[in-house]
């Protein structure tokens, strides 16, 4: 027997050696998509992710489904700690207005979180987000 078939015979219905579903790399359009499901919450909030999840793309791809479902999660994260951080504006800048300037950056500070899982996503990696993924895999969301 060739070689070929050896390994066509090894590992039937792309299953790997232990049973398990034998795991295929993403390809550089799921890359590009996923990463630009988070980096696109930074100018136009929820639209790249729901198109991703209606196209057929996702419905192929579990790695750009993963990463659309993970970036609306992070914009609904990323609402509700704007609301809070304005509540807190509002009250310390109303007691200390010196202090509204300094405050005004914590406005900024979810689009680190969306950055960084966007480069991981371009990079490949489907890393877990810390409470999102466990509330995401516990509604069967992903």
């Amino acid at each position: 027997m060739s070689q070929e078939q050896n390994q066509t015979n090894a590992e039937p219905f792309g299953l790997d050696d232990s049973g398990s579903p034998a795991v295929v790399p993403p390809t550089d359009n799921e890359k590009a998509l996923s990463g630009l499901s988070y980096l696109s919450q930074c100018v136009l909030p929820a639209v790249m992710p729901f198109v991703l999840l209606l196209s057929e793309e996702s419905k192929k791809s579990k790695f750009v489904r993963y990463h659309a479902v993970h970036s609306l999660a992070l914009l609904v994260v990323a609402v509700a700690f704007e609301l809070v951080s304005t509540i807190v504006n509002m009250v310390i800048g109303a007691v200390i207005p010196c202090l509204l300037g300094i405050l005004l950056v914590l406005w900024l500070l979810p689009a680190v979180p969306l950055v960084y899982y966007g480069i991981k996503a371009f990079q490949g990696d489907s890393p877990e987000i810390p409470w999102v993924t466990d509330f995401l895999k516990a509604n069967n969301w992903l």
